[in-house]
């Protein structure tokens, strides 16, 4: 049986709404103190970068074809996941825990 990877429907903008709240979830984790000290910049500068540059770079990356993953997360190319997904559904032979275990974007 062969497995095909649906090309996401969501739109860039539907994309960059997406990673900016999920950029913005990091942040309150994270702290954006913290990370203001890893890079340098003033609190204020920091909170300046956030409030007024955030969005719009989130907007400029989906317009330009790139998606914000966390960097505990593995990316590959849309054949090697098809591929993997066939292996895994062999095994597991239930369609619905394939995806939840190969699917979970968050």
């Amino acid at each position: 049986m062969r497995i095909t990877v649906n090309q996401s429907s969501a739109t860039p903008d539907e994309v960059a709404r997406k990673s900016h709240a999920r950029i913005l979830r990091r942040l309150q984790e994270v702290g954006q103190n913290t990370i203001a000290d890893k890079i340098a910049v003033s609190e204020s500068t920091m909170s300046r970068l956030v409030n007024e540059n955030l969005e719009r770079t989130c907007q400029l990356l989906a317009h330009a074809g790139f998606k914000v993953v966390r960097s505990d997360r593995a990316v590959m190319k849309k054949h090697m996941l098809e591929a993997m997904l066939t292996i895994l559904y062999s095994v597991i032979e239930d369609s619905g825990t394939v995806a939840k275990i190969a699917l979970d974007e968050d």
